[in-house]
């Protein structure tokens, strides 16, 4: 498209060229129902990103040359999931966290 577009040669043009995208953007099948968002279950992706964290967790490891640091990291390590374990079977509580659900 050349020059100035107006508003009817737009859709002709996505019409002729992606009638794809263009059947999606007017719903032209009446069903609206895979065009709306699905929830995101967060427990799924917190734990999917935790497993990443603690494979990077591990290279980091990994490339340490230092013992003294590497044990450093891992009486730090082992700290957080002694604090993890005892919360998740409840002989913790997990600190409140200050998070403002309407922002997501």
């Amino acid at each position: 498209m050349n020059g100035i577009v107006s508003r009817h040669q737009l859709p002709k043009w996505m019409q002729s060229d992606f009638p794809a995208v263009y059947a999606a953007m007017n719903c032209d099948d009446g069903d609206t129902a895979e065009m709306e968002l699905k929830p995101i279950d967060m427990d799924k992706e917190y734990a999917r990103v935790a497993v990443a964290k603690l494979d990077e967790f591990m290279a980091c490891m990994r490339a340490m040359s230092s013992n003294k640091a590497a044990r450093a990291v891992c009486v730090a390590a082992a700290a957080r999931v002694t604090e993890v374990s005892e919360a998740v079977t409840g002989s913790r509580e997990w600190p409140k966290a200050a998070v403002d659900h309407g922002d997501f």
